[in-house]
C-alpha cells in the first residue's frame, strides 16, 4: 500500500450485493472532505475474492450478507486472508457474534450501516490505514 496523504486518493472497494447500499455508502464516503476518495462497486462474493487478491485498493468494505455467502466467509478465504490491506465489515443489523466473529478473522472493523455517517467512516478509515501501514513497517 502507498503510504496515505490527504493529496492522494485513498482506492476504496465497496463489495455489496446491493446496488442502493453501495450508493449510499459511496456517498458517504465521499461526503469526507479530509481527503479524496475512488471508489469501486463489486457485486458478488466471487469477484470480491479476485478483486482482493489483486491489492489494487487501499481498503475493502465488505457488506455481511453477500447472496448465500457472507463477508464472514469472505473473511475465511486464504487468498483474502493474506490481504496486507484492511478489510472492514458492514452490517445491516448488529451482532455480537459477527462482530467477534469478524475480529477474529482479521477484519480491521465491523460498522452498522445504520450508524454510518461521514465522520464515523472518515475515523475508520483514517485508524484502519494508519495501523495497516504500522503492521506493515514491523
Amino acid at each position: 500500500m502507498i503510504a496515505e496523504t490527504p493529496e492522494r486518493q485513498v482506492r476504496v472497494l465497496i463489495v455489496d450485493d446491493e446496488e442502493d447500499d453501495f450508493i449510499l455508502t459511496s456517498a458517504q464516503i465521499n461526503d469526507i472532505t479530509s481527503r479524496k476518495f475512488s471508489t469501486e462497486w463489486c457485486p458478488n462474493y466471487n469477484l470480491a475474492v479476485d478483486r482482493i487478491r489483486e491489492s489494487k485498493h487501499d481498503i475493502y468494505f465488505v457488506d455481511y450478507r453477500l447472496g448465500v455467502k457472507t463477508g464472514l466467509d469472505l473473511l475465511r478465504e486464504p487468498l483474502v486472508r493474506e490481504s496486507e490491506e484492511p478489510i472492514i465489515l458492514l452490517t445491516g443489523l448488529g451482532s455480537e457474534f459477527i462482530d467477534l466473529e469478524a475480529m477474529r478473522l482479521g477484519a480491521a472493523d465491523y460498522l452498522i450501516k445504520s450508524e454510518l455517517n461521514p465522520e464515523k467512516l472518515d475515523r475508520c478509515i483514517r485508524y484502519c490505514l494508519e495501523r495497516a501501514t504500522t503492521l506493515k513497517a514491523s
